[in-house]
């Protein structure tokens, strides 16, 4: 699970900085077109190899390590993207739909998917999952909108200096900097903590592919309401001070979970309060 997870994960450690300079030379909807589509034609190789009876872990590194690279430049370019498709002054609204919507699919997504394992298997699902990205690549290729042309850079050393200019840029400015590191140690701790998450609720919680997925299900419900109460806390304590407090209330609500490993007959209910309240708590600073 944890060298599964890393194969998924090292993307955003290699590949993110020759992302961003290679998104900001070229059209973002195109490149969000295409990691849509490679996504879809990866993820459809494990239902075929499934059915084929070739599946094996080795297989699963490359797929994970190869659909991690492409939601990396995704992600890079969607973020590119969105101010070419609204005003200046409506990027907050767009940033906090965006983060419902997200929110709004982690709660129907993980529960839809512990309950079509448990009846159908993993492979169907994963299928499921494929053709999503599709349906993805069709609608973001109904975008009309016209983007404005990036200036035109070209070579290699052109590049590295481009990602020099970038990590001199954010080591600079206290603010990012201070974003950067914290964004760094949520994500390193979230990846070990996922490594073995899903083993203790199956193992030790005795949790199916239903229950699991009602859990994380539980925790898009956290998402949804942090994202509903992030801008009337900021607007109440300001940006910074809302930031910090949702970090620390997210770190103590955490330890509902190794509180759970000692009391065992309350171990689901704890569990099921961490998910909801760090969710809620992390996704808040998202939005703002």
């Amino acid at each position: 699970m944890g060298a599964l997870g890393a194969a998924g994960s090292a993307p955003v450690l290699v590949v993110v900085l020759f992302a961003g300079v290679w998104v900001d030379r070229l059209p973002r909807r195109p490149i969000l077109i295409a990691a849509d589509l490679g996504r879809f034609g990866l993820l459809l190789t494990i239902p075929l190899a499934a059915w084929r009876g070739w599946l094996s872990m080795e297989l699963l590194y490359i797929v994970a390590f190869l659909t991690g690279t492409l939601t990396v430049c995704f992600t890079v370019a969607w973020v590119a993207y969105l101010p070419a498709l609204v005003q200046r002054e409506e990027l907050t609204g767009a940033n906090s739909k965006i983060s419902v919507t997200a929110s709004v699919a982690q709660v129907g997504g993980p529960s839809a998917a512990g309950g079509m394992i448990a009846l159908a298997g993993a492979p169907l699902a994963i299928f499921l999952d494929a053709i999503s990205f599709l349906g993805s690549a069709w609608l973001i290729g109904r975008i009309r909108v016209e983007e404005p042309r990036s200036p035109e850079r070209r070579g290699e050393q052109r590049i590295w200096r481009e990602i020099g200019e970038g990590i001199g840029f954010v080591k600079r400015h206290p603010i990012l900097r201070a974003l950067t590191a914290c964004t760094a140690t949520t994500t390193l701790g979230g990846f070990m903590f996922v490594a073995v998450y899903i083993l203790y609720m199956t193992d030790d919680l005795g949790l199916g592919p239903g229950g699991v997925g009602l859990v994380f299900g539980l925790g898009g419900v956290g998402a949804l309401a942090g994202a509903a109460i992030a801008p009337a806390a900021a607007r109440r304590l300001g940006v910074g001070p809302t930031i910090i407090w949702a970090q620390l209330l997210a770190g103590l609500g955490g330890l509902a979970i190794p509180l759970a490993m000692i009391t065992p007959g309350i171990a689901l209910p704890l569990v099921l309060f961490a998910e909801f309240f760090q969710w809620m708590m992390l996704l808040g600073p998202v939005v703002i």
